[in-house]
């Protein structure tokens, strides 16, 4: 080692699975077969649990097929009610530890588009500790199974070993009777959708606040995604906010600079003592300035719940419903007519 040089950076770390879990795993993506199986494995310590989540991409693509046009067996899109329990057992100490689904019909890889889906707009992962678990099913068996990590020093996911009951751990790159993966290959099969095109022409992007209890922040955090996608600028804090900013005072300004204020509501946050009290009171004063008939305040119910009584006077979106997102795009459409 040259003088003054520092230890070369290691290597992502491998991915290790319980026997149990990788079972359950192996179970689900079988089960699912010929769909595109998904979920996630929670870690608080030594504990560990398998989320097996719901696949809605047919849903999805049944309501739209040209903007999505994959079904559930070559993509899949985690239900609401999933996401919403991973942020419980988040806020519950939890963190997600591992991302999996199932490859149906063909190799273990992770595409291109699983890559550029799993990135936040900034270029940084959204879960940067979680392990991707790719687990290849054909004729309904397991029959391989990959595992990536992101490499901050390459910024990029990397193949790394996967270590479980049943195979040995493989240099970065190789499976069982296959030969080695390319990461650059132009052959993969994307198993998300890729990022549709804007729907409407706006002067500008429509500026969005979304207001949320952070025991809705997974859930909250996929909206703020579909919504970057739109002619739209979300706000969300944990984006938003920089290290040393008031945070009052940031809210204030973010909120009477909203063109509209999304107001994220679930069982859990309602019944919360203190619910976002600030930003709604923040958010209600705007309104009142607004000219009447002027799309400003929009209760959205992440599942079904009440509405407090002070935000019923707004007409509500149901965006676990199949056809609650585009009812929301409608609104924001209007929205966006009548500003400059």
């Amino acid at each position: 080692m040259a003088k003054g040089a520092g230890p070369p950076a290691s290597a992502p770390d491998p991915v290790i699975v319980r026997p149990e879990d990788f079972d359950a795993i192996r179970r689900h993506a079988e089960r699912e077969y010929p769909l595109t199986a998904c979920g996630v494995i929670m870690a608080r310590g030594a504990d560990r649990r398998v989320l097996i989540c719901q696949n809605i991409q047919d849903e999805l693509h049944a309501k739209d097929a040209l903007r999505h046009p994959r079904d559930a067996r070559t993509a899949f899109f985690v239900a609401p009610q999933d996401l919403l329990e991973i942020g419980r057992m988040e806020n519950q100490g939890f963190h997600v530890g591992v991302i999996y689904h199932s490859n149906p019909d063909t190799r273990a890889f992770l595409s291109g588009e699983d890559r550029s889906s799993a990135l936040l707009p900034s270029g940084s992962p959204s879960y940067p500790t979680a392990a991707y678990l790719v687990m290849s099913v054909m004729a309904g068996g397991a029959v391989d199974s990959a595992a990536f990590r992101w490499d901050s020093r390459r910024r990029e996911f990397v193949d790394v070993p996967l270590v479980h009951s049943s195979i040995t751990p493989l240099p970065p790159g190789h499976r069982h009777g296959a030969a080695p993966v390319s990461q650059a290959s132009p052959a993969n099969v994307g198993h998300t959708a890729p990022t549709p095109k804007p729907r409407w022409a706006a002067p500008r992007p429509l500026r969005v606040f979304l207001c949320h209890s952070s025991s809705d922040k997974a859930l909250v955090r996929r909206l703020y995604r579909r919504l970057q996608s739109e002619p739209v600028d979300p706000w969300l804090d944990e984006d938003k906010l920089l290290p040393g900013q008031d945070w009052d005072q940031e809210i204030a300004r973010a909120v009477r600079a909203a063109d509209v204020v999304l107001v994220c509501l679930s069982r859990e946050a309602v019944n919360r003592a203190g619910f976002v009290q600030r930003e709604i009171r923040y958010a209600l004063d705007v309104a009142d300035q607004q000219p009447e008939g002027t799309i400003f305040l929009i209760p959205a119910k992440l599942e079904t719940c009440d509405v407090p009584e002070r935000l019923r006077r707004w007409h509500w979106v149901e965006l676990f419903e199949p056809e609650g997102y585009e009812g929301l795009l409608r609104a924001l459409q209007e929205r966006s007519r009548s500003v400059t």
